[in-house]
């Protein structure tokens, strides 16, 4: 796809901050204001095998770090232009879905256990009672994090071993904390290969 080139140098540590905005207002914005019923997200059996990890928490919330990380690694202003465009589609696509076609997996079936130190149950509540448990097809987590796992085996191929497989953790965490059930991340994984194919 021919694009228009938006991307400025000057103005890389600017993008974040616009690209976080975007998130604030498509995500958490959609989940707060939802005018149609949530429909409970399928369990497949797969579901029913993958255990319940709390302490999987931590990887989960390391996607912040991955997709900032992997932004301030790609240094090519073509890779960055084509994110300009990239990163918005991804979020208001999703964000479309979340609010026509809004999805909830039941958190009170997956009660965060007595085992759990202290630190990861504190993060786990903190979590769950920032974030609502809707937004669940496609999982935006693993959306971005196909994303910009690309943006290194679109321009640095040697980094992108590491990245997929950090990539693949927090893919998987998804499902071990119970945010997000199996056909979340088959969604989300399409919405990712999609947009990365259209934009790259």
């Amino acid at each position: 796809m021919n694009l228009p080139d938006l991307y400025d140098p000057s103005f890389k540590y600017f993008y974040p901050l616009a690209g976080t905005l975007i998130w604030t207002i498509f995500y958490l914005g959609v989940e707060r204001s939802l005018i149609f019923t949530p429909q409970k997200v399928p369990q497949l059996v797969i579901d029913q095998f993958i255990p319940f990890q709390p302490w999987t928490i931590w990887i989960y919330q390391a996607t912040g770090p991955f997709v900032l990380l992997a932004y301030i690694l790609t240094t090519e202003p073509s890779t960055l232009n084509s994110l300009l465009f990239a990163f918005p589609a991804l979020v208001i696509s999703s964000a479309f879905f979340f609010f026509f076609f809004p999805t909830t997996i039941p958190r009170d079936i997956y009660p965060i256990p007595e085992s759990a130190d202290r630190w990861t149950k504190w993060n786990f509540e903190k979590l769950r009672a920032v974030d609502k448990p809707v937004n669940c097809v496609p999982s935006m987590h693993v959306s971005l994090t196909i994303l910009f796992a690309g943006l290194f085996y679109e321009s640095k191929q040697h980094y992108f071993p590491y990245f997929a497989v950090f990539g693949l953790a927090i893919i998987i965490s998804t499902t071990t904390t119970k945010q997000h059930y199996f056909i979340d991340v088959i969604a989300g994984a399409i919405v990712g290969i999609l947009v990365y194919a259209l934009f790259f």
